[in-house]
């Protein structure tokens, strides 16, 4: 309220303004304006340029009387304001006033500036300087506070989970503001600093223990970090036969079963044993000899599960006497060797089977006359203790294409057993990278114009949308066989209308033209996705950097390509309604915006030829949709012309 008293006070001044500029004369009219040269008509906008280029010369006073006359006539900051004609500016009179309050020391007008910059519109730049207002503020209180609280939301400690992607949340809380956050030093996006923080991130872990840093910094540099121990385990018990006895008319056969999560339930048979909740718990049962194939199941306390197939004559062949061969040593003594190989059964996997799956599990079995000594998959050790049987379930990751498993076992002679067979993952179609929005990317325009800059730029930001495989990226080479063709030169890219025209030309869906605007104290650099069907802009984004050094260009176009990669998320949803050209999806507006795509697609389901099992599903695409309204948690969207008929309730949907 005092800064706003103060500037009404000042506003008064301004309004003697001209009478005192007569009195003056050009000489010190041109002190305090330093553009006073260019054709000027008392517009905000021309307020506003001429208040930016007070400010790169330090002319302070001249900088705060024109943001303050441009405030009067326009009054809200705002991307792509238009000027007159079809001309547009960036303005953000607000966001400008607090970053010179905050040079010239006056905290408190700059925190109103800025927060009030925010709520109009909030900028990169804005939140960046509203911090160093707030540290400032920290700083000149004499504020000694301690570190974040963190508070995560884990059911238990250690935490053992089967989930895929593996996801940590929780809340950090700081009065003088948690201003960083990171987990596994992954940095979670936060839209400026806040007092308290509600934060989720999810982790790509494989089987097996892990490590896991959650960190919260606050702007006073204090820092708190909390590990956490995730133990991931996706694969069911592993059960071990360790003695087959022949009780005459009945088999005993004892053993123990395996699980770092724990077991919770053991049944033969549909028939429940008793088992001890732990990594390791001891089994017993009886069979007659002429009992049928057993049916063996063992389940974790994650609810992983191993289900084993057992014939008799598996359990019969290890009461017999297994084979001898007499080998002459050098000594003159012969010895009894064990000739046979171990014998592995992999239950449903044929030598070659297609699943449209990202991960499986395969399960199997492997005996031998005398002891199993050693089991790999694909090179991994898994068998955890020798035994005359043993039963696993094994949890695999599938890269798109041919994988090949591999299942070796040695006994303790030595003898070794092979199988392998080949799993083909292929892509259901509405997920092929080849359905995803086609993107050009066009040269930002530089107010600059430092031809190196540029380049550590561009070629940073290219990299970056390339490696994340969100978007099909039209390549530079193409886009300059179009540029030849069409007898462009790439300098005029910049101009909106003849990267819409090249957009259209490259059969790009979208695409990305921006802007660097560099002063003396950083550089901002904004991006705007535009679709090239419709011209219209679909997403602005924009980050900024006080480092001009090639390590801080770098870092702009990775945090600008993260926040553009953040608006487009690929989310799945379900037809609800349908209604002429037009369908209800269950996404929200947390998940799409109008005017993004969609892909509308079938869902079929694929099965293992010989247990009926699902092997995932293949989609087929049955047409695209634009996104015509959003509400709460239905979203609208208009059928293209190249949708199928068969169209409707049940389908799903898929961003582009």
């Amino acid at each position: 309220m005092k800064c706003r008293s103060l500037k009404i006070a000042f506003c008064f001044l301004l309004g003697l303004m001209p009478g005192i500029m007569a009195a003056c004369g050009p000489s010190a009219r041109e002190a305090l304006h330093p553009s006073a040269g260019k054709l000027f008509r008392q517009r905000w906008w021309n307020h506003y340029v001429r208040a930016l280029e007070a400010a790169e010369r330090q002319v302070y006073d001249a900088a705060l009387t024109d943001l303050e006359l441009a405030v009067q006539q326009r009054e809200h900051d705002q991307r792509m304001a238009r000027t007159y004609g079809m001309h547009f500016i960036d303005y953000f009179p607000h966001r400008e006033l607090g970053i010179i309050y905050w040079l010239r020391g006056n905290l408190a007008c700059a925190r109103e500036e800025l927060e009030s910059s925010i709520r109009q519109y909030p900028t990169a730049k804005a939140l960046f300087y509203l911090d160093e207002v707030r540290k400032a503020l920290l700083h000149q209180k004499g504020v000694r506070g301690g570190p974040p609280q963190l508070y995560l939301l884990l059911p238990e400690t250690p935490f053992w989970t089967r989930d895929d992607p593996v996801c940590i949340g929780g809340r950090a809380v700081d009065p003088n503001y948690v201003s960083a956050l990171s987990v596994d030093g992954a940095p979670v996006h936060m839209p400026g600093s806040q007092q308290e923080v509600t934060f989720e991130h999810c982790l790509a872990l494989p089987q097996g223990a892990h490590r896991v840093d959650v960190k919260a910094a606050n702007l006073l540099g204090l820092s708190t970090q909390r590990p956490v121990d995730v133990h991931v385990d996706r694969q069911g018990p592993f059960i071990v036969v360790e003695r087959i006895s022949d009780r005459g008319a009945e088999i005993v056969i004892d053993g123990t079963i395996f699980d770092d999560a724990g077991v919770t339930r053991f049944e033969v048979n549909q028939t429940p044993l008793p088992v001890i909740s732990a990594d390791q718990s001891s089994f017993s049962f009886r069979m007659s000899r002429r009992q049928p194939a057993l049916r063996i199941e063992a389940e974790d306390r994650l609810g992983n599960v191993t289900t084993a197939h057992a014939e008799p004559a598996d359990w019969l062949s290890a009461l017999q006497r297994p084979m001898i061969v007499a080998v002459l040593k050098t000594t003159g003594l012969f010895e009894r060797r064990d000739a046979s190989a171990p014998v592995i059964r992999i239950e449903e996997w044929t030598e070659t089977q297609t699943v449209y799956m990202d991960r499986v599990v395969v399960s199997g079995s492997v005996r031998d006359d005398r002891q199993v000594a050693d089991l790999t998959i694909n090179g991994t050790a898994v068998l955890p203790r020798p035994g005359a049987m043993a039963f696993f379930s094994h949890f695999i990751a599938l890269q798109p294409g041919s994988n090949t498993i591999t299942v070796r076992a040695v006994d303790a002679a030595g003898n070794p057993a092979q199988q392998q067979f080949c799993i083909e993952r292929k892509l259901p179609a509405a997920m092929l990278f080849s359905e995803r929005l086609r993107l050009t990317l066009m040269p930002f325009a530089d107010n600059d114009a430092t031809p190196s800059s540029d380049a550590a730029f561009q070629d940073n930001f290219v990299h970056q949308m390339v490696q994340r495989r969100r978007f099909q990226i039209v390549e530079r080479e193409h886009l300059d066989l179009i540029l030849q063709e069409h007898k462009i030169n790439r300098t005029h890219l910049i101009d909106p209308a003849t990267a819409l025209q090249i957009g259209r030309l490259s059969a790009a869906h979208v695409f990305a033209a921006g802007s660097l605007v560099k002063t003396r104290m950083g550089i901002e650099a904004i991006s705007r996705i535009v679709d090239t069907e419709t011209g219209e802009v679909l997403e602005t984004t924009d980050a900024y950097a006080e480092d001009n050094g090639l390590s801080g260009l770098k870092a702009l176009a990775e945090t600008l390509a993260l926040k553009i990669h953040r608006e487009f998320p690929l989310a799945n949803g379900t037809v609800l309604q349908k209604q002429g050209g037009m369908i209800a999806t269950d996404l929200g507006p947390d998940e799409i915006r109008a005017q993004r795509r969609l892909i509308v697609y079938r869902e079929i389901p694929v099965h293992f030829p010989g247990s009926g099992r699902r092997a995932g599903s293949d989609f087929e695409v049955l047409g695209h949709a634009r996104v015509v309204q959003c509400q709460e948690r239905v979203s609208k969207a208009e059928l293209q012309d190249d949708c199928s008929p068969d169209i409707g309730v049940m389908h799903k949907v898929i961003t582009q």
